[in-house]
């Protein structure tokens, strides 16, 4: 499923050339040139524009999907490479991050491609199936925009000159919600199996899950997670070779839902890995040592092997154990370490002295899921948890999760017997910390914080560390859980008088 990466790149800049002058929502340009019928005659025009819709997912995901996602949490410790402001808590609208132009490109190419296929003359399959998936792209994408800013522009249509609505002012959350659902609706009900490459229905069903346990819905996540079961299409792989082909052979996984694909020759390297090390690049964030520490508890354990460096650190200017509590990893420590985060690449068994076939910094390529089945089954088991089903029931995916994985530590049921107050919060913990050591190095850790609640319980003794070590006072992430959006960028401002006033609180335009 590799037709949108080998697409004649002529059709495809054609298509995207005409969009480049037009995407700036801030300022816009009436599109009617991309409304004109001569363009929207073929299905080729359709897939050269789905093409270039993808691509910009891909921009998405190499160049911010890790700030947004990750790179706040406790997942990392940040280095001397490091932008320092998103683990310290202390953003400003200056940051790359704080963007969102990218995301409003995917969103105004899927605007368009919605307002033209149904007039494409397609048969009812074909135009289903690309329908659903601009749909479900631009449902992902305001997601996206929600859990990273809260309120945002909502924008559906492609303008058409009128100065009266050349700008947007930011929508009500509620307002967007609704677009979610009904994009949501219609992608579920047009696409089938797209393939992994490709938003799909499955990937629809994961959204859907994801989203619901957001707005905490729980009976709705459990019935979302219901239906993509239902599909079965998807189940857990058995061993730890199948649980690295998610990543590196993804359309031969039994657990890959919907990945975004990367090509060099079209893409170029993927800046994905820049801030957690690839190639001879230097890591910007290095894992922590919270989260090292337990996976030193089960050494056979792929998502420790398979995902750290082992013989660096074993060989490294530290000479570690790797042994429970004497393997530390120190905050701004400049050994090997684990300063490279090896989850996408394969093993390399060729060469004993190298654990992982890692590629240069400059030709690095890798393919980020965005959704797995592991990913909506501990979804499921937390959704659980808020319909009070059985506790049994909810450790036994952790330890399906862990099984497969070589984990031989056993989750017990005896270990949470009520499910009230702290027992309850205690076996969320549980799913929570089993998410934590599956997706590390995938942008979710700090969603699932936010969504949890978690956020001073977590990132307090985290940022306190961090603080201490840097010489400046302990505070953690403080009192003012409005910093958990983002800061909208300072540029967005200048493009969009109707803004000015409205930066997320606390932050300064």
């Amino acid at each position: 499923m590799k037709n949108f990466k080998i697409l004649s790149c002529s059709v495809l800049l054609a298509g995207m050339s005409l969009f480049s002058s037009c995407e700036d929502f801030l300022t816009k340009t009436p599109i009617a040139d991309l409304s004109n019928k001569a363009y929207w005659t073929s299905e080729s025009d359709l897939k050269a524009w789905r093409a270039g819709t993808y691509n910009g997912v891909q921009k998405i995901v190499s160049s911010t999907l890790l700030a947004w996602g990750e790179l706040r949490s406790d997942d990392y410790y940040i280095t001397l490479y490091a932008n320092a402001a998103l683990q310290l808590n202390s953003l400003d609208s200056n940051g790359s991050y704080c963007d969102w132009e990218k995301l409003y490109q995917v969103i105004n190419r899927c605007n368009l491609a919605i307002e033209n296929i149904p007039e494409m003359g397609l048969s009812e399959d074909v135009a289903g199936s690309y329908l659903g998936q601009f749909h479900g792209l631009r449902a992902l994408m305001y997601f996206y925009a929600v859990r990273v800013w809260g309120e945002v522009p909502l924008i559906t249509k492609s303008w058409d000159g009128d100065l009266n609505t050349k700008y947007n002012s930011r929508a009500s959350l509620e307002s967007i919600y609704e677009v979610i659902e009904d994009d949501l609706t219609i992608a579920i009900s047009s696409l089938g199996n797209e393939g992994v490459y490709y938003f799909n229905q499955g990937a629809a069903y994961a959204l859907q899950t994801d989203y619901l346990m957001w707005r905490k819905d729980y009976a709705g996540a459990l019935k979302a997670s219901d239906n993509l079961l239902a599909l079965k299409r998807y189940e857990m792989v058995s061993n730890t070779t199948e649980w690295k082909k998610i990543f590196t052979d993804p359309t031969n996984s039994k657990e890959a839902i919907f990945t975004i694909e990367w090509d060099f020759e079209k893409n170029n390297n993927n800046s994905y890995g820049g801030p957690i090390g690839v190639g001879g690049g230097n890591a910007h964030y290095q894992l922590s040592n919270s989260l090292f520490q337990r996976m030193l508890q089960d050494k056979k354990d792929v998502r420790f092997w398979g995902v750290v460096d082992t013989l660096n650190i074993y060989n490294g200017l530290d000479k570690q154990t790797l042994a429970p509590g004497n393997s530390q990893i120190i905050y701004g420590s400049t050994g090997a370490l684990a300063n490279k985060l090896c989850k996408f690449f394969p093993v390399k068994s060729t060469d004993p002295a190298v654990e992982f076939d890692i590629p240069a910094t400059s030709g690095c390529v890798f393919e980020i899921p965005i959704y797995r089945f592991a990913d909506v089954m501990l979804l499921r088991a937390e959704a659980m948890i808020h319909e009070n089903k059985p506790a049994q029931d909810i450790i036994d995916i952790v330890n399906q999760i862990r099984s497969r994985c070589g984990n031989t530590i056993v989750a017990k049921a005896e270990d949470y017997p009520t499910r009230i107050g702290m027992t309850q919060s205690s076996l969320e913990k549980l799913v929570l910390d089993e998410r934590q050591m599956e997706f590390y190095g995938e942008p979710k850790r700090w969603f699932d914080i936010i969504r949890t609640g978690y956020v001073n319980e977590i990132l307090d003794p985290h940022l306190s560390y961090i603080q201490a070590m840097r010489g400046e006072e302990p505070v953690g992430f403080g009192t003012d859980l409005r910093r958990v959006r983002f800061p909208i960028a300072k540029s967005v401002f200048t493009s969009n008088p109707t803004l000015v006033g409205h930066q997320n609180p606390p932050y300064s335009e």
